[in-house]
């Protein structure tokens, strides 16, 4: 009796397809490269070149580090789009007050992009071509955020940054203020016309 009970068992979990192999999770997009970018670096090559006047759909997402670490900068939690609420206020405030923007090694690297918005603190950033002066990123850089569709307005290697505080750089790639920053952004660069 206890076999057929097994068997009856059995035979519905599989007929309900709790049993049966699940299928692969979906990517976000059907193609396109997928770009790891480090926080702490103060420029990622994301290895892929934009041609001028195409469109193109960029889709960032934050990750736990290999340390299982999530994107944070020093303890202080943040999305592709930077940090929100009340703290994330009073960082882009900081940001643009003339008291702690008068040296310019306190402040945001991007205060306005391109398209004369505010991008927020640790919010991930773009240039295309020959990376600029740091001094030229205002007015030049472009909001990623978590999400983007960009007419490319010029040809050439995209590169990616988060909106972090400005520090001496430390040799490596990184600066002080850029070393403090744990995680990952994951970047998906689709062309769509």
């Amino acid at each position: 009796m206890k076999r057929y009970v097994v068997n009856f068992l059995l035979g519905g979990l599989l007929l309900a397809g709790c049993c049966t192999k699940s299928p692969a999770p979906r990517p976000v997009f059907n193609s396109g490269p997928v770009i790891v970018i480090d926080p702490t670096r103060l420029w990622v090559d994301t290895g892929v070149d934009l041609v001028s006047n195409r469109v193109y759909h960029l889709v960032a997402t934050t990750a736990l580090d290999q340390n299982g670490r999530p994107y944070t900068d020093k303890g202080i939690n943040a999305e592709a789009d930077g940090v929100h609420g009340m703290l994330g206020g009073l960082f882009n405030w900081m940001a643009r007050d003339p008291f702690w923007t008068s040296h310019p090694n306190k402040r945001l690297r991007v205060l306005t992009d391109r398209d004369g918005r505010e991008p927020r603190f640790l919010t991930l950033m773009g240039v295309i071509g020959d990376r600029p002066a740091e001094h030229e990123l205002d007015g030049f850089a472009f909001t990623i955020g978590s999400s983007l569709t960009l007419t490319s307005p010029a040809t050439g290697r995209l590169h990616v940054f988060v909106n972090d505080w400005l520090d001496k750089p430390d040799g490596k790639g990184g600066s002080n203020r850029y070393g403090n920053n744990r995680g990952i952004i994951i970047l998906q660069v689709r062309q769509i016309e």
